[in-house]
């Protein structure tokens, strides 16, 4: 599913910021 996948970039986009 396209959300499940949005909602899997959301969340890795959220690890690498907060990697930063």
């Amino acid at each position: 599913d396209m959300e499940d996948r949005l909602i899997e970039l959301e969340a890795m986009h959220k690890v690498l910021v907060e990697g930063i």
